[in-house]
């Protein structure tokens, strides 16, 4: 892949990939990191993602999907998105 066009497109074909890119447009403090990322840069679509978040990742992650459970040890959420 050369550009960031690419790997969003593939993003988009995921399942859940439309209503995540929505998520991450509307929210610019949000960002897609991780192995997501290594899967896209490979022309894989992701199973799982990663986003980090500056701020509170409540707002981001109902938005989302629905809040499936809270790490306060490490301030991460597990959120389930269009059935993954």
């Amino acid at each position: 892949m050369n550009d960031g066009h690419a790997a969003l497109e593939l993003v988009g074909r995921a399942p859940w990939g439309e209503r995540l890119l929505a998520v991450l447009e509307l929210h610019p403090e949000a960002r897609l990191v991780g192995g997501a990322v290594r899967d896209l840069l490979r022309g894989a679509i992701p199973h799982e993602v990663d986003v980090v978040v500056e701020g509170d990742p409540r707002v981001v992650a109902e938005a989302i999907g629905t809040v499936r459970a809270e790490h306060p040890r490490f301030s991460t959420l597990s959120v389930d998105i269009e059935g993954t």
